[in-house]
């Protein structure tokens, strides 16, 4: 957990890994608290990997809302003109059976 800073503000954000420590260990909370982490080398290559997984998935996230977005303009577009299309097209027909 971030320190308190002078001005009584902290951080915007808590992980969920550190909320499930917070409850597991009130007292380790404090330790870092006053003396910072100290994480491993397989934990900081663990949080680089993690960092990555939730980037990824965030960008895929966003581009497949920008792929869906563009298909939608498409065929409000498409689908307006085909619309009118037939409309003219039922206009200009006229039926056989009528003489």
């Amino acid at each position: 957990m971030a320190p308190v800073k002078k001005h009584g503000r902290r951080r915007a954000s808590v992980s969920a890994s550190e909320l499930a420590q917070m409850g597991v260990c009130e007292r380790l909370v404090v330790f870092e608290h006053r003396y910072g982490k100290r994480r491993t080398v397989e934990q900081q290559q663990a949080i680089k990997r993690g960092r990555r997984a939730h980037a990824r998935f965030y960008r895929e996230g966003h581009m497949d809302w920008t792929r869906w977005w563009r298909y939608f303009i498409v065929f409000l577009i498409f689908g307006r003109w085909l619309t009118l299309c037939v409309a003219k097209w039922f206009q200009v027909r006229k039926p056989h059976h009528e003489t």
